[in-house]
């Protein structure tokens, strides 16, 4: 062989052994690329199935969420249809309710058992910690929908708390009538706090969420009569009275404290009477005649507006003579507003909850109110009939006197238990939160 066909011979083997490593690269190449690839396909799956997890458990979350909505909701007020909660004035310690989509959810609570150990009648039955107690289920507002958010159930109590050995309804409120100090958690004074603990569903992500809910409390009252202006009483048929009184018996309440009968911002200088009899009419706190100065001075414009944001009834400019039928009464409280101008009432007249008037008020026929007047100009009380009742606070930013005053028969008594209403008129608000 010459000597040119041997090097074509190597050549050509040379060449052969460099195809097949560069076949041999490009196949390393093409399995680390696919590896590579497969990783970023595996990587891709899981995160999108993270991702699609977290949704899930967010949006079950969420739905946890809508149920304290529909709980928070059906708790007040009262004379929403859907109210589920007591009727009555004194709370019930284990009293409680489930919010259910379909009979028997309840069970789904691992919770659903302590009812049958607290020592509480839960189910109203008037027996306590009976085999399988738990708390009367309602069904959700959603019944009849075709795709309801799913909180198969929804848990509504009040706080407890055990005083002395006795177990106590936690109440949330203006525990000592002073606007100076902050509402506080009390058993004194308040609407109680509510526990509402609700489970969402969605696909298979399971969320419980459990929150503490009150009701912000109401105007404090100091005295049956706040003004900020004058007050003059005339006669000795009126009767100013500082002591609890249950409105429905018109007795006193004898286990309540009283408190002033009159808080005047000017001092007691501010009230007078034309009768030396008249001076004893005004009772309450301390020996007759119960008036008090005030330390404070009470926002009622503040008051007025927020009152007036929730008006059942509004009438513009002064009013003459309207009729209340439908200004509320004892059991269904209303806000009735006289935007702008003065109300004169004549004849015979009641209602309930909050009237405001933005100029000023006479009222010279029969009269019964429950719940607050909120007067910002002028007051004038003359009676006549059966005379002017109003259980619960007559508040003026002007005065009882000169153009205004009381006279006839006008009985102004604080009400406790009417002043506690105007809390019901408002929504729970939620002040704690958690996820179990």
């Amino acid at each position: 062989m010459s000597l040119l066909h041997r090097c074509a011979s190597v050549h050509s083997a040379s060449y052969r052994g460099e195809k097949g490593n560069a076949l041999l690269i490009a196949l390393l190449v093409l399995f680390v690329l696919s590896t590579v690839a497969l990783a970023f396909v595996g990587a891709t799956k899981t995160e999108r199935q993270i991702s699609g997890n977290n949704l899930r458990e967010s949006q079950a979350l969420y739905v946890a969420e809508a149920g304290t909505a529909e709980a928070l909701a059906r708790m007040s007020p009262k004379s929403s249809p859907s109210y589920m909660g007591e009727t009555g004035s004194t709370p019930t310690p284990g009293w409680g309710r489930y919010i259910i989509l379909t009979n028997g959810a309840s069970t789904g609570d691992p919770e659903r058992h302590m009812t049958a150990v607290d020592s509480l009648d839960n189910d109203g039955d008037g027996s306590i910690d009976e085999s399988g107690e738990a708390y009367p289920e309602v069904l959700s507002s959603q019944t009849g929908l075709a795709h309801p958010i799913q909180y198969p159930w929804v848990k509504v109590r009040y706080k407890v708390a055990e005083i002395g050995g006795v177990n106590r309804v936690v109440l949330f409120g203006d525990h000592d009538n002073n606007p100076a100090t902050r509402p506080i958690q009390n058993f004194v004074r308040g609407v109680p706090v509510l526990i509402v603990t609700s489970n969402g569903v969605q696909s298979n992500a399971n969320k419980t969420v459990e929150i503490e809910a009150v009701k912000l409390p109401g105007l404090p009252v100091p005295g049956s009569v706040y003004t900020e202006g004058t007050l003059e009483c005339k006669g000795t048929a009126f009767h100013i009275d500082g002591h609890d009184y249950d409105p429905a018996a018109d007795t006193i309440i004898t286990s309540s404290s009283p408190i002033p009968g009159v808080v005047a911002t000017q001092g007691v200088g501010a009230v007078s009477c034309n009768s030396p009899q008249g001076w004893d009419n005004i009772e309450g706190s301390g020996a007759p005649p119960s008036i008090a100065g005030a330390t404070y001075d009470l926002d009622l414009l503040g008051y007025r507006n927020s009152y007036a944001s929730m008006a059942d009834i509004v009438y513009n400019g002064s009013q003459s003579n309207p009729s209340t039928s439908g200004w509320g009464s004892i059991t269904d409280y209303k806000v009735v507003y006289i935007q702008g101008g003065d109300l004169h009432l004549s004849g015979q007249n009641s209602g309930g909850g909050v009237l405001l008037v933005d100029g000023d008020l006479k009222v010279s026929g029969q009269f019964t109110w429950y719940g607050v007047i909120i007067c910002m100009g002028n007051i004038e009380f003359t009676g006549g009939g059966n005379g002017v009742h109003v259980y619960g606070c007559v508040m003026t930013q002007g005065s009882i006197s000169a153009s205004g005053s009381i006279t006839g028969q006008a009985d102004l008594f604080y009400s406790s238990q009417t002043i506690s209403k105007l809390s019901e008129m408002s929504n729970y608000t939620v002040a704690l939160w958690r996820e179990r």
